[in-house]
Protein backbone atom coordinates (compact mmCIF):
# COMPACT_ATOMS: atom_id res chain seq x y z
CA UNK A 1 0.00 0.00 0.00
CA UNK A 2 2.89 2.50 0.85
CA UNK A 3 4.88 1.72 -2.77
CA UNK A 4 1.07 2.19 -4.30
CA UNK A 5 0.39 5.80 -2.04
CA UNK A 6 3.92 7.08 -3.41
CA UNK A 7 3.95 6.55 -6.61
CA UNK A 8 0.52 7.91 -6.45
CA UNK A 9 1.74 11.05 -5.18
CA UNK A 10 4.54 11.43 -8.07
CA UNK A 11 1.93 10.82 -10.34
CA UNK A 12 -0.43 13.40 -9.24
CA UNK A 13 3.00 15.94 -9.09
CA UNK A 14 4.89 15.16 -12.34
CA UNK A 15 3.21 17.82 -14.43
CA UNK A 16 5.45 20.49 -14.78
CA UNK A 17 4.83 24.12 -12.70
CA UNK A 18 3.18 26.92 -14.66
CA UNK A 19 4.71 30.31 -12.89
CA UNK A 20 3.34 33.41 -14.50
CA UNK A 21 5.89 35.55 -16.32
CA UNK A 22 6.05 39.08 -15.05
CA UNK A 23 7.43 41.86 -17.72
CA UNK A 24 7.17 45.57 -18.05
CA UNK A 25 4.77 45.84 -14.85
CA UNK A 26 2.18 42.88 -16.55
CA UNK A 27 1.04 39.40 -15.16
CA UNK A 28 1.02 36.04 -17.81
CA UNK A 29 -0.97 33.45 -16.09
CA UNK A 30 -0.79 29.91 -16.81
CA UNK A 31 -2.65 29.87 -20.11
CA UNK A 32 -0.41 32.29 -21.42
CA UNK A 33 -2.92 34.98 -21.63
CA UNK A 34 -1.39 38.50 -19.91
CA UNK A 35 -3.54 40.84 -17.50
CA UNK A 36 -2.67 44.35 -16.96
CA UNK A 37 -2.15 45.40 -14.20
CA UNK A 38 -4.68 47.58 -11.98
CA UNK A 39 -4.54 50.90 -13.27
CA UNK A 40 -4.87 53.52 -10.89
CA UNK A 41 -8.44 54.59 -9.28
CA UNK A 42 -10.10 51.03 -10.98
CA UNK A 43 -10.11 48.29 -9.14
CA UNK A 44 -9.92 44.65 -10.46
CA UNK A 45 -12.42 42.23 -9.02
CA UNK A 46 -11.09 38.36 -9.94
CA UNK A 47 -14.15 35.67 -10.07
CA UNK A 48 -14.24 34.09 -6.84
CA UNK A 49 -15.99 30.45 -7.07
CA UNK A 50 -16.60 28.23 -3.89
CA UNK A 51 -15.83 24.10 -5.73
CA UNK A 52 -17.33 21.21 -3.52
CA UNK A 53 -14.15 18.62 -3.39
CA UNK A 54 -14.39 14.97 -3.23
CA UNK A 55 -10.86 13.47 -2.16
CA UNK A 56 -11.15 9.17 -1.95
CA UNK A 57 -9.00 6.27 -3.01
CA UNK A 58 -5.41 6.15 -2.13
CA UNK A 59 -5.29 10.15 -2.47
CA UNK A 60 -6.32 10.15 1.04
CA UNK A 61 -2.83 9.42 2.05
CA UNK A 62 -1.63 12.74 -0.10
CA UNK A 63 -0.55 15.75 2.93
CA UNK A 64 -2.39 18.99 2.85
CA UNK A 65 0.46 20.42 1.00
CA UNK A 66 0.29 17.77 -1.66
CA UNK A 67 -3.08 18.00 -2.14
CA UNK A 68 -2.80 21.87 -2.83
CA UNK A 69 0.23 21.33 -5.12
CA UNK A 70 -2.08 18.57 -7.29
CA UNK A 71 -4.99 21.23 -7.33
CA UNK A 72 -2.29 23.85 -9.18
CA UNK A 73 -1.61 21.60 -11.13
CA UNK A 74 -4.85 20.18 -12.44
CA UNK A 75 -6.29 24.32 -12.89
CA UNK A 76 -2.62 24.80 -14.92
CA UNK A 77 -3.88 21.84 -17.11
CA UNK A 78 -6.93 22.81 -17.40
CA UNK A 79 -5.82 26.30 -18.76
CA UNK A 80 -8.10 27.92 -16.73
CA UNK A 81 -7.53 31.55 -16.27
CA UNK A 82 -5.94 31.66 -12.69
CA UNK A 83 -5.93 35.03 -10.88
CA UNK A 84 -2.22 34.95 -9.04
CA UNK A 85 -1.42 36.97 -6.41
CA UNK A 86 1.28 40.14 -6.76
CA UNK A 87 4.94 40.36 -5.31
CA UNK A 88 8.27 39.18 -6.29
CA UNK A 89 6.39 35.29 -5.88
CA UNK A 90 3.44 35.38 -7.66
CA UNK A 91 1.19 31.97 -6.94
CA UNK A 92 -2.16 31.00 -8.04
CA UNK A 93 -5.07 32.43 -5.43
CA UNK A 94 -6.14 28.62 -4.46
CA UNK A 95 -7.07 27.30 -0.96
CA UNK A 96 -8.62 24.46 0.55
CA UNK A 97 -11.27 25.91 3.45
CA UNK A 98 -10.02 23.14 6.49
CA UNK A 99 -6.84 20.98 6.21
CA UNK A 100 -7.60 17.64 6.06
CA UNK A 101 -5.81 14.90 8.23
CA UNK A 102 -3.79 12.52 6.46
CA UNK A 103 -5.88 9.48 5.93
CA UNK A 104 -8.93 10.43 5.65
CA UNK A 105 -11.56 10.54 2.71
CA UNK A 106 -13.73 13.59 1.83
CA UNK A 107 -16.73 13.84 -0.29
CA UNK A 108 -17.81 17.20 0.72
CA UNK A 109 -14.84 19.23 1.10
CA UNK A 110 -14.39 23.32 -0.46
CA UNK A 111 -11.49 24.58 -2.72
CA UNK A 112 -12.01 28.50 -3.30
CA UNK A 113 -10.30 29.95 -6.36
CA UNK A 114 -10.35 33.05 -8.29
CA UNK A 115 -10.29 33.76 -11.86
CA UNK A 116 -8.80 36.82 -13.88
CA UNK A 117 -12.11 35.63 -16.11
CA UNK A 118 -15.66 34.95 -16.45
CA UNK A 119 -16.82 30.84 -16.68
CA UNK A 120 -19.84 29.61 -15.83
CA UNK A 121 -20.01 26.43 -13.24
CA UNK A 122 -20.50 23.47 -15.82
CA UNK A 123 -17.47 24.50 -17.93
CA UNK A 124 -15.58 25.31 -15.21
CA UNK A 125 -16.59 21.69 -12.95
CA UNK A 126 -15.85 20.14 -16.98
CA UNK A 127 -12.02 21.24 -17.29
CA UNK A 128 -11.13 20.45 -13.95
CA UNK A 129 -12.31 16.68 -13.71
CA UNK A 130 -10.72 16.33 -17.14
CA UNK A 131 -7.67 16.58 -15.88
CA UNK A 132 -7.73 15.36 -12.38
CA UNK A 133 -6.67 11.62 -11.24
CA UNK A 134 -8.48 9.27 -10.38
CA UNK A 135 -9.94 9.48 -6.58
CA UNK A 136 -10.62 13.15 -7.03
CA UNK A 137 -13.46 15.11 -7.97
CA UNK A 138 -15.48 18.35 -8.53
CA UNK A 139 -18.61 18.23 -7.55
CA UNK A 140 -20.30 21.36 -7.31
CA UNK A 141 -19.27 25.49 -8.29
CA UNK A 142 -20.74 28.28 -6.08
CA UNK A 143 -19.75 31.85 -7.24
CA UNK A 144 -18.56 33.78 -3.80
CA UNK A 145 -18.84 37.57 -3.34
CA UNK A 146 -16.50 39.85 -1.66
CA UNK A 147 -13.29 39.13 -0.80
CA UNK A 148 -13.42 37.34 2.17
CA UNK A 149 -13.83 33.57 1.92
CA UNK A 150 -16.32 31.26 3.35
CA UNK A 151 -15.30 30.43 6.67
CA UNK A 152 -15.64 27.02 7.95
CA UNK A 153 -17.91 26.77 11.27
CA UNK A 154 -18.31 22.42 11.46
CA UNK A 155 -17.09 19.46 9.84
CA UNK A 156 -18.92 16.04 9.78
CA UNK A 157 -17.61 12.88 9.83
CA UNK A 158 -18.75 9.31 9.26
CA UNK A 159 -17.36 6.27 10.18
CA UNK A 160 -18.48 2.38 8.84
CA UNK A 161 -18.36 0.32 12.43
CA UNK A 162 -17.56 -3.25 12.40
CA UNK A 163 -20.51 -5.53 14.32
CA UNK A 164 -17.90 -6.49 16.83
CA UNK A 165 -17.30 -2.94 17.07
CA UNK A 166 -20.75 -1.89 17.71
CA UNK A 167 -21.35 -2.85 21.54
CA UNK A 168 -17.68 -1.23 22.71
CA UNK A 169 -18.45 1.91 21.00
CA UNK A 170 -22.18 2.00 22.24
CA UNK A 171 -20.80 1.43 25.98
CA UNK A 172 -18.34 3.86 25.33
CA UNK A 173 -21.02 6.41 24.44
CA UNK A 174 -23.16 6.22 27.30
CA UNK A 175 -19.79 6.42 29.52
CA UNK A 176 -18.57 9.69 28.26
CA UNK A 177 -22.39 11.15 28.22
CA UNK A 178 -22.57 11.12 31.94
CA UNK A 179 -18.81 12.99 32.41
CA UNK A 180 -18.92 16.92 31.91
CA UNK A 181 -15.37 17.26 30.28
CA UNK A 182 -13.85 14.47 28.39
CA UNK A 183 -10.00 15.53 28.28
CA UNK A 184 -7.46 14.24 25.57
CA UNK A 185 -3.66 14.75 26.04
CA UNK A 186 -2.63 17.03 22.73
CA UNK A 187 1.10 16.11 21.92
CA UNK A 188 2.69 19.43 21.14
CA UNK A 189 5.53 19.13 18.85
CA UNK A 190 8.19 21.54 19.65
CA UNK A 191 8.66 24.56 16.87
CA UNK A 192 11.98 25.63 17.28
CA UNK A 193 13.89 22.44 17.75
CA UNK A 194 12.71 19.06 16.67
CA UNK A 195 14.97 17.38 19.07
CA UNK A 196 13.21 18.92 21.78
CA UNK A 197 11.13 17.22 23.77
CA UNK A 198 7.40 17.11 23.04
CA UNK A 199 5.07 18.87 25.17
CA UNK A 200 1.17 18.13 25.99
CA UNK A 201 -2.11 19.67 26.60
CA UNK A 202 -4.58 19.11 28.29
CA UNK A 203 -7.65 19.44 26.28
CA UNK A 204 -11.53 18.98 26.79
CA UNK A 205 -13.24 18.00 23.85
CA UNK A 206 -16.87 18.23 24.87
CA UNK A 207 -17.19 21.41 24.02
CA UNK A 208 -15.43 20.84 20.33
CA UNK A 209 -18.13 17.61 19.39
CA UNK A 210 -21.42 20.01 18.80
CA UNK A 211 -22.63 16.16 17.98
CA UNK A 212 -21.54 12.51 18.27
CA UNK A 213 -24.32 9.83 17.84
CA UNK A 214 -24.41 6.14 16.68
CA UNK A 215 -26.96 4.58 13.87
CA UNK A 216 -26.86 1.47 13.29
CA UNK A 217 -23.28 0.79 12.54
CA UNK A 218 -22.62 4.41 11.66
CA UNK A 219 -21.21 6.17 13.89
CA UNK A 220 -21.47 10.19 12.72
CA UNK A 221 -19.72 12.96 14.84
CA UNK A 222 -19.75 16.83 14.06
CA UNK A 223 -16.93 19.11 15.10
CA UNK A 224 -16.31 22.76 15.31
CA UNK A 225 -14.52 25.37 16.15
CA UNK A 226 -14.17 27.49 19.41
CA UNK A 227 -11.33 30.23 18.92
CA UNK A 228 -9.49 28.27 15.84
CA UNK A 229 -9.46 25.46 18.29
CA UNK A 230 -10.60 22.16 16.82
CA UNK A 231 -10.64 18.99 17.76
CA UNK A 232 -8.85 16.08 15.79
CA UNK A 233 -10.49 13.00 14.19
CA UNK A 234 -7.92 10.73 15.86
CA UNK A 235 -8.57 12.21 19.06
CA UNK A 236 -12.89 11.68 18.85
CA UNK A 237 -11.86 7.95 17.83
CA UNK A 238 -9.73 7.71 21.00
CA UNK A 239 -12.03 8.28 23.31
CA UNK A 240 -14.03 5.26 22.06
CA UNK A 241 -11.84 3.25 22.23
CA UNK A 242 -11.16 2.66 18.62
CA UNK A 243 -7.71 3.08 16.78
CA UNK A 244 -6.34 6.36 15.54
CA UNK A 245 -4.87 4.89 13.02
CA UNK A 246 -6.54 1.71 10.68
CA UNK A 247 -10.21 3.18 12.21
CA UNK A 248 -9.44 6.97 10.80
CA UNK A 249 -8.47 5.60 7.34
CA UNK A 250 -11.54 4.49 7.29
CA UNK A 251 -13.31 7.49 8.56
CA UNK A 252 -14.85 10.21 5.65
CA UNK A 253 -15.34 13.81 5.73
CA UNK A 254 -18.83 14.18 4.94
CA UNK A 255 -19.33 18.00 4.51
CA UNK A 256 -18.15 21.19 5.97
CA UNK A 257 -20.59 23.92 7.01
CA UNK A 258 -19.34 27.49 6.20
CA UNK A 259 -20.58 30.86 8.12
CA UNK A 260 -21.93 31.38 3.92
CA UNK A 261 -23.97 29.76 1.80
CA UNK A 262 -21.86 27.65 -0.79
CA UNK A 263 -24.30 24.34 -0.71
Amino acid sequence: MRNNVVSLRHMCLAAPQHSPRRSNGATQSATGSRHDKTSKGATHCPQKWAIRLAIQGDLRFLSHHDTMRTIERIAARAELPLHYSQGFNPRPTISLAMPRAVGIAACGDMLVLSLDEPIEADPLLGRLNGQAPRGMRFDQATPLSGRKGPQVVGARYELELSESQVPVVKERLARLRAHADWPVQRVIPSKRNRRTAETYKRIDLRPLIGRIDLAGRVLRFMLVGISGLWARPAEVLGLLDLSPRGDLARTVRTHLVCDRQTN
